[in-house]
């Protein structure tokens, strides 16, 4: 897969965002599990984040439309949007100067 990222392949931001979008998804089924087994009362704000974002994530993003037609630009705004719901400081995977000219929220 990361054979077709990179320089003159696709936008700068790509494996950053990929990578950044893995690890929150993955976030997300865990404290999904947690929520499961503890109930929601005792996950904490950033936790109910990452639930909202897996369900966008799993709605928004995995499940394109049979005959949505979503090219690689539209695909990676999306995927900023959904990354926009969590705080900033959870973008770990992300170089700063990415989200800096990325992010929704410095895009307004």
């Amino acid at each position: 897969m990361d054979k077709g990222i990179g320089a003159h392949k696709t936008r700068e931001d790509h494996k950053f965002l990929s990578d950044q979008l893995y690890y929150a998804y993955a976030e997300g089924k865990t404290v999904q599990g947690t929520a499961m087994v503890s109930g929601e009362k005792a996950l904490t704000s950033t936790d109910k984040l990452y639930l909202e974002f897996v369900g966008r994530f799993e709605k928004e993003f995995i499940n394109q439309g049979y005959y949505e037609n979503r090219d690689i630009e539209t695909t990676l705004n999306i995927g900023w949007e959904l990354l926009a719901i969590l705080p900033e400081s959870e973008l770990t995977r992300i170089d700063p100067e990415i989200i800096k000219n990325f992010h929704p929220k410095y895009r307004k």
